[in-house]
């Protein structure tokens, strides 16, 4: 017998078996509409369409009039598990965006195999004689790391014999600080090379000379003439505290108060402090700025929105870690925790708003990390539980990252998932800061359901430091200290810490700089404008034991 008739003949017979009928009906594929649902993915626009039974690769791909290798390309997991009921693929939306793509593809090989040629040669080259350590540190690049040390980046990467500038969060890499041997240096051609006589050294030292004092202004919105903002006032409450711990370690302070409420104080108050902390909104910081002209540092102490106004802005310091890069370390830590065999699902809201759930999924394509794609909107999640049974894997873990801040639809979502989880359903849930301070869902459900929130700010009363800051707080005011107190307090306290350390030149020798506070973390980054911005996360966990605490 032909042995290529076997696989038919296998066919046949089952189908016969489970399907007595079947010859004498035909197979009908599933139409297919063109979704009305759009994402961006690396700056091109999708389609993003959900796969329905009985669909196939070619009849998508000639409704949306693109070929089917265009589909693939966009979504390499295809290759892999095929097209899955409920999952979503992305369609480019035109031919221009399929030839874009196939060029960013191209591009990326070529930068891998330049990168690739670049560390195969540097391999031989002779390592420095002395090197420091580095412990990567959450959302740090390569890129980072050399500023912070004055190295260049591709030296970092030849001396760890790195092929790409890719690091991760705890990855210990050695920095170069000895010097490369003259023979093998560029210049081998018989050049000169200047004499370090020592001048830039001392002008160095001299930019960096501590100073003892600070002067610092708050202009917040205290409505000192109606009702005082009770989180403007904790606020106050704690940075007085900060000054008191500062005077008593020996540092002199000089705070001057201004009611926001009240107008625009004098332009003086720009040139006459080392930095000043508010308004805490971000379309007051944008009048306050444009006041300034340029002049002062201007702290955004609370506002996590307003990142914006560090594209135009040299002097703005913002010091919540933007929603943003809270919604891009969501999709970090699944990566991190991802095992083989687990399921990712990201959850947003249709015709919802589209920032998060687009941050989320373009750092999740980024970082080669296949998911499911579920959108709904609120009236359907009676259905919902349905399509999550079709989704999520019954053995293995389903890791679901909840791409929404709108409290009616995460709280249905969280329904939802109750029901799976009391079908015995593992479920770890990734979730903005946000949910933490929603009515719809209780913290005992967050518990229940391992819950991973990505957030500016956390404190832990374990910690010895909280802990005395509690008791002071106590001592001094009689009452309980608010988010807003530890935030006033660590705000104070970080850049009182960095004038002092640095002086005039705080602001330039901050980029880079980390370190952690009571209430938050704080690893400064200069944008292109030379604003400066937090880019550190904190990670909390709601676990099953019902403890909360920081993950580590």
């Amino acid at each position: 017998m032909n042995k290529k008739l076997l696989p038919v003949l296998f066919a046949a017979v089952a189908c016969m078996a489970f399907c007595p009928y079947a010859p004498a009906q035909s197979y009908t594929p599933a139409p297919v509409t063109i979704s009305k649902e759009k994402v961006k993915l690396n700056g091109i626009l999708y389609y993003a369409h959900t796969v329905l039974e009985r669909q196939t690769l070619y009849s998508i791909a000639k409704t949306y009039g693109v070929t089917e290798q265009a589909i693939i390309d966009i979504n390499p997991v295809l290759k892999e598990k095929g097209l899955q009921k409920d999952s979503i693929i992305y369609i480019p939306i035109s031919a221009a965006a399929v030839q874009e793509t196939a060029a960013a593809r191209e591009a990326a090989q070529e930068t891998a195999a330049r990168q690739d040629t670049v560390a195969a040669v540097k391999k031989d080259i002779p390592e420095p004689a002395g090197y420091i350590t580095h412990t990567v540190r959450w959302l740090e690049s390569l890129d980072d790391i050399a500023r912070k040390y004055g190295v260049p980046a591709e030296d970092i990467m030849a001396f760890n014999h790195l092929a790409t500038k890719k690091v991760s969060r705890k990855q210990v890499l050695r920095i170069p600080t000895g010097k490369v041997p003259e023979d093998e240096e560029d210049n081998a051609a018989g050049e000169s090379v200047p004499a370090d006589d020592g001048k830039d050294h001392e002008d160095v030292i001299a930019a960096f000379t501590p100073k003892n004092s600070v002067d610092m202004a708050l202009l917040l919105p205290f409505n000192a003439k109606s009702n005082a903002s009770v989180s403007t006032m904790d606020f106050y409450a704690g940075v007085l505290l900060a000054v008191k711990d500062l005077k008593e370690s020996g540092i002199g302070v000089r705070l001057s108060a201004y009611d926001m409420a009240a107008g625009m104080p004098d332009r003086s108050i720009f040139t006459s402090n080392d930095f000043v902390i508010g308004p805490t909104s971000a379309a007051d910081l944008a009048s306050v700025l444009s006041s300034a002209a340029g002049e002062g540092q201007i702290v955004s102490p609370l506002d996590q929105k307003a990142l914006e106004l560090a594209g135009a802005n040299a002097n703005f310091v913002q010091i919540p870690s933007p929603s943003e890069y809270q919604y891009r370390d969501m999709a970090r830590w699944v990566k991190e925790d991802f095992k083989g065999g687990d399921k990712v699902v990201l959850i947003a809201e249709k015709n919802g708003p589209h920032e998060i759930q687009e941050c989320i999924a373009n750092t999740l394509s980024e970082l080669y990390l296949p998911f499911n794609h579920l959108y709904y909107s609120i009236p359907e999640g009676t259905t919902i539980a349905a399509r999550l049974g079709a989704i999520l894997d019954k053995d293995g873990e389903n890791r679901i990252i909840l791409a929404s801040e709108n409290s009616r639809f995460v709280g249905d979502v969280m329904r939802n998932l109750g029901i799976m989880l009391g079908r015995n359903y593992r479920i770890t849930i990734y979730a903005p800061s946000k949910v933490r301070s929603m009515d719809s869902i209780g913290e005992a459900d967050m518990h229940k359901a391992d819950m991973h929130v990505s957030t500016a700010y956390f404190a832990d009363y374990s910690s010895p430091e909280v802990q005395k800051f509690v008791l002071q707080y106590r001592a001094l005011y009689g009452t309980e200290p608010s988010q807003f107190a530890f935030q006033g307090y660590d705000t104070a306290k970080c850049l009182a810490r960095l004038c002092t350390e640095y002086g005039k030149s705080w602001k330039e020798m901050a980029d880079g700089k980390g370190f952690g506070l009571l209430h938050t973390d704080v690893l400064f980054a200069r944008q292109n404008s030379g604003a400066l911005v937090n880019t550190a996360v904190r990670r909390i966990i709601y676990r099953r034991d019902f403890t909360t605490g920081l993950a580590r």
